[in-house]
């Protein structure tokens, strides 16, 4: 038999099959989660650790995620800068991230990829649904064209979403896109 298990059929005897009592909890958890974010909050401050950090990280795991995508999708931060984008996205947009670098909102809102409705209506950045959802802090879908750094125009499809490092902290976006023209 093993170390846990009584050899013997008296099972009230101290130390033998019987479960270790829990000690009182109640001084250090009242059993909220209020205590528990306060006590976390309390040790992350004790420790210097900065809440952009956590933003970092989730935008540091968004772009370890579009990098092992095959589908196109882009990653920006709370301001809106395009921060990455991947392979797949590099082949709609007409030129790698590592040539761009990082992007601000009115660049690749506006004046780098044109952003236009079906009709051929110029979309103002304030349209792109990856705005939207960081300004409503929802998912957003919408189609529109783009004219890639290729000089290409292509109709896209673009499902954007926010990216949360807690409840109302807001670290930036992702939107996955793809071509329809083929």
């Amino acid at each position: 038999m093993g170390p846990f298990v009584a050899e013997s059929a008296d099972r009230t005897a101290p130390g033998v099959g019987a479960r270790p009592s829990c000690p009182d909890r109640s001084d250090t958890w009242d059993g909220t989660r209020r205590t528990t974010k306060a006590a976390f909050a309390a040790a992350r401050d004790a420790l210097g650790v900065e809440a952009n950090k956590n933003k970092s990280l989730l935008l540091i795991l968004a772009r370890e995620l579009a990098s092992n995508l095959a589908t196109p999708m882009f990653v920006v931060d709370v301001h809106g800068v395009l921060v990455f984008y991947n392979e797949a996205a590099e082949t709609l947009l007409g030129q790698s991230f590592a040539v761009t670098g990082p992007i601000g909102p009115d660049q690749w809102g506006g004046t780098m990829f044109q952003p236009e409705d079906l009709d051929g209506n110029r979309i103002t950045v304030s349209d792109l649904p990856l705005v939207d959802t960081m300004r409503e802090r929802r998912p957003e879908h919408a189609r529109f064209r783009i004219t890639g750094l290729d000089g290409v125009k292509r109709t896209i499809q673009a499902t954007s979403f926010p990216l949360f490092a807690h409840v109302n902290d807001l670290a930036g976006a992702v939107s996955v896109f793809w071509n329809e023209d083929g």
